[in-house]
């Protein structure tokens, strides 16, 4: 490779998407020289440079919601971006060019155009209407090879658009082991804390982890449950409505909300369950933390988190949306503490193996050989 790898990724915070892309410029920067360009500043660009990355933060084109709420504004924007991509990656001449998810359809385009060898990690797994799926994901048809980070993943990709089949490498997310904890207690603790780690939103459960809190404190039970993260910028009215849930179902004093935290190994540490009860999930990064950290996890029994738990024998499955399957399973382990202590130790002994960066690490320079080859 003569040229440097051009990794681009649309935000700059530190959840699970943006950790991830934190590790593949690690793995590449160990043998090549990384240029990074970000769709936004934030704590994340501090962490590319300081594993060796050259980092620029530039205004692109960023899928959100938002912006797909007025469809009308899309074409014209595209073809902005795609433009300045073309621009872009002429000027650099890269090796190759690595694009993190599928919200940065100009940069899949205007790479494509610019004649570079073209990766895409595709994160998503959404349950949408075909028409919108398909629209979603027709520039990944401007990649050479598309890497899923789960079977739901590539269910979504392939299913959608069955031409891009033989273009999908699965490569399971790297998961560095979190700061060591202490160990759980060997009785049911009192109080209990519960731990959500993640973005506050609907498509989080994070109503779901708050109705099941008080869900076990009217049954007699002890209970904390701590929130860590903050909303996307424009969807402060999710927030609020959290807000006034915990308020309406009097556990003021009963959930903390941290904000996002720099080391979410904190979390962990504090916590004695995990839950994970979120309503569309196509992997679950913080399930795997919460395995390594020891933790007596409890997920949603949707696609991505049933992988991550290797189909309920690394963790508690229910189903999505149901503050009372949550509440009954916590419920269950306080019940058989021991049992669920040893199960959450032997689950983090196989999660050690299965997402060791350095597996990631190997998998992604195979891809990227690939691409370049």
């Amino acid at each position: 490779m003569t040229g440097p790898v051009l990794c681009l990724h649309p935000g700059a915070e530190r959840y699970g998407s943006d950790r991830v892309f934190l590790a593949a410029v690690r793995a590449l920067a160990a043998h090549h020289r990384v240029e990074v360009v970000l769709g936004g500043d934030g704590p994340l660009a501090a962490d590319l440079r300081a594993v060796g990355a050259n980092v620029r933060v530039a205004d692109v084109l960023v899928l959100r919601k938002a912006l797909l709420r007025a469809p009308w504004r899309l074409p014209l924007a595209l073809l902005r971006d795609v433009a300045a991509w073309r621009r872009r990656v002429r000027r650099l001449r890269p090796a190759a060019v690595y694009v993190s998810t599928v919200t940065l359809p100009g940069a899949l385009l205007g790479a494509r155009l610019a004649g570079a060898p073209v990766l895409c990690h595709v994160h998503e797994a959404e349950p949408l209407p075909r028409p919108v799926r398909t629209v979603l994901l027709a520039p990944l048809l401007a990649a050479h090879r598309v890497i899923s980070i789960s079977g739901a993943t590539r269910g979504f990709v392939v299913g959608t658009l069955p031409v891009l089949a033989a273009r999908v490498r699965p490569l399971r997310n790297p998961v560095p082991p979190v700061t060591a904890p202490p160990a759980l207690p060997a009785t049911a603790p009192q109080p209990l804390r519960l731990a959500l780690v993640g973005r506050i939103s609907e498509r989080k459960g994070t109503d779901v982890a708050v109705r099941a809190t008080a869900l076990l404190r009217d049954r007699g039970h002890a209970v904390r449950l701590d929130l860590y993260g903050d909303v996307f910028p424009g969807y402060e009215p999710w927030s609020a409505h959290v807000d006034a849930l915990v308020y309406r179902l009097g556990l003021d004093g009963a959930v903390t909300r941290h904000g996002v935290v720099a080391d979410t190994g904190a979390a962990y540490r504090d916590a004695h369950v995990c839950v994970v009860p979120s309503r569309v999930e196509p992997y679950g990064l913080v399930a795997v933390e919460a395995r390594l950290a020891g933790r007596v996890l409890v997920v949603s029994d949707v696609d991505g988190l049933r992988e991550t738990v290797d189909g309920g024998s690394s963790g508690t499955l229910v189903p999505p949306g149901s503050p009372d399957a949550l509440a009954d399973a916590v419920e269950a382990h306080l019940a058989a503490w021991p049992d669920a202590v040893a199960a959450a130790r032997a689950s983090g002994e196989r999660a050690r193996v299965d997402h060791h960066p350095d597996r990631f690490a190997a998998g992604l320079h195979a891809i990227v050989a690939e691409v370049v080859a």
